[in-house]
């Protein structure tokens, strides 16, 4: 009799999960249109808001969008996957498979920068699960829907709900950790969270709260024996990062010299440091780089985007203006899809034009038109400095 009772209440929120009021509007959209305002004002973009005809099911051309980073195609299909009817369209006919494609419908509007849909959505779809049972929901609702609650909350003038749900997430994955067969996963998460909660702790100045979440990880890290992997390097970095808004110079400095043994210390950057805070839902394990050859001085003998950026921002410190846009603007020519899909690269570029010579208005526009080309509505490589 439970089971029957507790198959219909998953049946009922699943129902309700399916209700098309439950979806906010999406007013604009194309992200970039504030971009094009600054930089290429009359230019016209040819956008798709949805993909031509397709054979292919609404789940099908989701997932095939999530794959191509357009991440508006992916707001509007999974719209149609979540409200169709469950024997339509492979559209999931239990709780977990909805709640999953709520999820990847959530990561898109997050990737679109659309935080107050995303929150709207959220709390629409909390007031639904709270109707629920709480020892049910606990192993259908992902984890990562969790976790982008918790920032969502922390986003929208409720840092201290949202700090308090990571660490409820904190304390469950350290318990899946001991218990659960996939024990690198739930670690892996573990990890992340600490690194999500202490950089909220620190925007709260619970400073000594900050330093308690991060000491289990940061005795880890030190306590190593052998130089750290590539991805613990970027984790010390992180922390490092974290200890220094503290002012806690000390911690910061041992920390950045444990991250310097690793053999990819010099690999390691900045970015790929803020998008492990940035992207906690992403289960995506830190690929190395492996060294080009690059010892000439050229750019042309440099196929990394990390490795130009790095020096580019090197040339630049050095007081060479030219040499930094120069190996920027190699890594647009030589990859202009990756270059458009990635944080700060755009955005060093563009300053650094800023910077010359009367402006260079018409470097920018070109820069502008050719990202736009490329970057297709994935607003990853747009920042406070250029968008």
């Amino acid at each position: 009799m439970a089971s029957i009772a507790s198959s219909r209440q998953s049946s009922v929120l699943a129902d309700a999960l399916r209700q098309r009021d439950l979806l906010d509007d999406i007013n604009d959209p194309d992200a970039f249109l504030p971009f094009l305002a600054r930089h290429a004002p009359t230019y016209q973009r040819d956008f798709q808001a949805l993909p031509s005809e397709s054979s292919k099911s609404w789940s099908q051309q989701a997932i095939d969008a999530i794959r191509q980073h357009k991440w508006h195609q992916a707001v509007i299909l999974t719209a149609q996957v979540i409200t169709s009817e469950p024997q339509l369209d492979a559209s999931p006919d239990n709780l977990a498979g909805l709640l999953q494609w709520w999820h990847l419908r959530l990561v898109a509007l997050w990737k679109l920068r659309y935080y107050t849909h995303a929150h709207t959505e959220l709390t629409r779809i909390w007031s639904i699960l709270d109707k629920g049972s709480e020892a049910e929901l606990s192993n259908v609702v992902p984890f990562g829907l969790k976790v982008l609650r918790s920032q969502s909350l922390i986003m929208n003038d409720h840092p201290r709900v949202g700090a308090a749900s990571l660490w409820q997430e904190l304390t469950h994955c350290d318990l899946q950790a001991k218990q659960d067969t996939q024990t690198s996963i739930w670690r892996d998460r573990a990890k992340r969270i600490r690194l999500l909660l202490a950089s909220t702790l620190v925007e709260l100045l619970a400073y000594e709260a900050a330093r308690c979440v991060l000491h289990p990880l940061e005795q880890t890290l030190l306590d190593e024996q052998s130089p750290l992997e590539s991805q613990d390097a970027v984790c010390a970095l992180h922390i490092c990062r974290i200890y220094l808004s503290m002012g806690c110079m000390p911690q910061a400095q041992c920390l950045l010299a444990c991250a310097k043994q690793a053999p990819e210390a010099m690999y390691v950057m900045h970015d790929r440091a803020l998008q492990f805070l940035q992207d906690p839902l992403n289960e995506h394990n830190f690929e190395e780089f492996h060294k080009d050859d690059s010892s000439g001085s050229s750019p042309l003998s440099m196929k990394s985007l990390v490795l130009a950026n790095l020096n580019a921002i090197s040339a630049f410190h050095a007081g060479d203006l030219i040499a930094g846009v120069d190996w920027l603007e190699h890594g647009l020519s030589s990859d202009p899809a990756k270059f458009s899909h990635s944080p700060g690269l755009l955005g060093n570029l563009l300053t650094f034009h800023a910077m010359g010579i009367n402006g260079h208005a018409a470097d920018r526009r070109r820069i502008a038109i050719q990202v736009m080309q490329n970057a297709g509505d994935d607003p990853t490589c747009l920042d406070t400095r250029v968008g």
